[in-house]
């Protein structure tokens, strides 16, 4: 099956090349604080940081090749994030929503976030797109540039949606 894969490996590049050459036309390069865990906040790592550099993002606490990392909430309300980002290791969607719905109400601080105030709070399933290598993880670029840069990236059709935590609380489908 060695043609296959060099046509999969094809069809990958050609993907990121597509959303680099996108996001390439950005004006901004908006903070990201990516989580993978809430209780306790862990910042994301290994090969997720990477993702949000070529989604055109900058991550703040995530550290490329390294482990994920717990964080204390004051170091996130020190990162304040343009973007808050929440895929939460081997869950899904409905379940992220659970975990991130009691997370916030519990932590009033939170509130503070830049990413909060302006309704860029988005949830995203991390089971499916952010925990595991491989090559799935081209539709983990292609969610997180929609995600910034949805005037350049449009949401791809393999990937399921996300939610949006607007400014007052409400939790919207996005894309929207």
């Amino acid at each position: 099956m060695p043609e296959r894969g060099r046509a999969l490996v094809e069809r990958i590049a050609q993907r990121i090349a597509a959303v680099e050459r996108a996001v390439a036309a950005r004006r901004t390069t908006p903070s990201v604080v990516l989580l993978e865990w809430l209780d306790p906040p862990f910042a994301c790592g290994h090969w997720t940081p990477e993702i949000v550099t070529r989604a055109g993002g900058r991550e703040l606490l995530g550290r490329a090749g390294a482990p994920s990392r717990e964080v204390d909430l004051d170091a996130l309300l020190a990162a304040d994030p343009d973007f808050l980002v929440i895929a939460c290791c081997g869950c899904d969607l409905a379940r992220t929503e659970r975990e991130a719905a009691a997370w916030l109400a519990e932590r009033p601080a939170l509130h503070r976030l830049r990413a909060l105030r302006t309704g860029r709070v988005f949830l995203v399933d991390g089971n499916a797109y952010f925990s595991r290598p491989g090559p799935r993880l081209v539709d983990s670029l292609e969610v997180l540039a929609a995600i910034l840069h949805p005037e350049h990236v449009s949401w791809p059709e393999t990937a399921a949606g996300a939610l949006r935590r607007t400014a007052d609380g409400t939790l919207l489908p996005f894309p929207a």
